[in-house]
C-alpha cells in the first residue's frame, strides 16, 4: 500500500470520529431543549415502572453490584488512575494523559449542564428507588463516565496486537457489556428516566469521539517530531 493512500485512510478514520462526535452532540442539543421543557414527563415513570414490574431481591443485588463494579461514575473515578498507572508502566503514556483527562472532562462538563437544567430525579413516592441520590439527574453522568471510560478501554484492546483471538474477545466483551447495561441499569434503579440515560449516551458518545480524535491529533504531532 502506497504512502498516499496510507495518508487518505487515516485522514478518512480521523474525519469520521469528528463526524461521529458531531452528529452526537447535534442530537443532543434537541434532547435537552426537549428536556427543559418537559422536566417531569409521565412517560419516563411508566417506563421506569414497567421496568421494575418484577423485581426479585436478586436482580436488585446484582444491579447494586454492577454499579459498585463499574457501571458508575464513582467507579470509573476511582479505576480511571489505576488504569492510567498501567498504562504508564507499559510505555503508553500517551493514553495514560488522555484517559483520565476525558473522564475528569467529562464529569465537569456534565455537570455543569445538570446544574443549568435542573431536571428533577424520580420522586421514589413514584418510582423504586435502590439508592436515593441529590440533585439534577440529565443527563446521566453514570452513563456518560462509562461509556468515555469502558469506550476508550474497547478502543485500546481493538488496537492492541494480540494473537489469541478468543482471549481477546473475551476481553473485550466486558467493557462493550458495561456500556450497554450502564443505561438501562440507571432506570432499573430508578434513578433517571430514559431520556437522562438517552442524553448520557449521547453527550458521553460524542465526548469520547472528540477525545479520540483530539488523541489521534496529538499522537500525530508527536510522530512528526
Amino acid at each position: 500500500m502506497s504512502l498516499e493512500i496510507q495518508v487518505a485512510e487515516t485522514m478518512k478514520r480521523d474525519n469520521l470520529l469528528l463526524i461521529g462526535a458531531l452528529t452526537q452532540f447535534s442530537l443532543f442539543i434537541p434532547l435537552t431543549a426537549w428536556v427543559l421543557r418537559h422536566k417531569r414527563p409521565l412517560a419516563g415513570i411508566a417506563i421506569i415502572r414497567l421496568t421494575q414490574k418484577k423485581q426479585p431481591a436478586i436482580a436488585r443485588r446484582l444491579a447494586q453490584l454492577l454499579d459498585i463494579c463499574g457501571c458508575s461514575s464513582f467507579a470509573v473515578d476511582v479505576l480511571a488512575p489505576s488504569v492510567a498507572y498501567m498504562l504508564w508502566k507499559k510505555q503508553q503514556k500517551l493514553e495514560a494523559i488522555v484517559i483520565p483527562i476525558t473522564c475528569w472532562s467529562n464529569d465537569v462538563v456534565v455537570k455543569l449542564i445538570k446544574k443549568w437544567v435542573q431536571r428533577p430525579r424520580p420522586a421514589s413516592l413514584l418510582v423504586r428507588v435502590t439508592k436515593p441520590r441529590v440533585g439534577s439527574s440529565y443527563p446521566s453522568g453514570d452513563v456518560a463516565s462509562a461509556v468515555n471510560f469502558w469506550g476508550w478501554l474497547l478502543i485500546l484492546g481493538l488496537l492492541s496486537k494480540d494473537d489469541h483471538k478468543i482471549e481477546k474477545v473475551m476481553l473485550l466483551s466486558i467493557p462493550a457489556l458495561l456500556v450497554a447495561i450502564t443505561g438501562p441499569l440507571r432506570v432499573y434503579m430508578g434513578d433517571h428516566r430514559a431520556t437522562d440515560v438517552l442524553g448520557g449516551y449521547l453527550f458521553g458518545g460524542g465526548w469520547l469521539c472528540l477525545s479520540l480524535y483530539g488523541y489521534r491529533m496529538w499522537q500525530k504531532q508527536i510522530d512528526r517530531r
